[in-house]
């Protein structure tokens, strides 16, 4: 299923609340931010991140109305510390700059569904009108 069809399935209704743009200094390539995105995900269980064109979009879950979103000096931190446990990316030093976003593309809605329905922590709450 391509992530165009996705994101008219699964119509997500995202607020500036908690969604995050951000990009690092220097640029680094694709399999770079698929590799970094990857092990955000792991290691932030409350926020879904992806890659796309250059720049990182996170999504955080929001709890009982309580907002979850990071600074830039959190993510530097979270960034560094998952560099840590990658022996490639240790030596690296990259800086996190937080970048406003006006509008996502269904592409990026898309791929930060993948990832919220990918983590195993994921919970869905089944109304009782729809038969079992």
């Amino acid at each position: 299923m391509s992530s165009l069809l996705l994101a008219e399935i699964f119509t997500l209704s995202l607020s500036n609340s908690n969604v995050a743009c951000f990009e690092l200094n220097p640029k680094i390539e694709r399999n770079e931010g698929n590799k970094l995105s990857f092990h955000l995900n792991r290691n932030l269980p409350r926020i879904s991140v992806v890659w796309h064109q250059g720049y990182f979009y996170a999504l955080s879950k929001i709890d009982n109305g309580s907002n979850y979103k990071l600074s830039q000096e959190e993510w530097q931190e979270i960034l560094e510390s998952v560099q840590d446990l990658l022996k490639d990316y240790k030596e690296r030093c990259f800086q996190v700059k937080l970048i406003e976003i006006a509008q996502m593309s269904p592409s990026i809605k898309a791929q930060l569904a993948c990832q919220i329905l990918s983590k195993p922590q994921t919970k869905f709450e089944i109304p009782d009108a729809i038969p079992l």
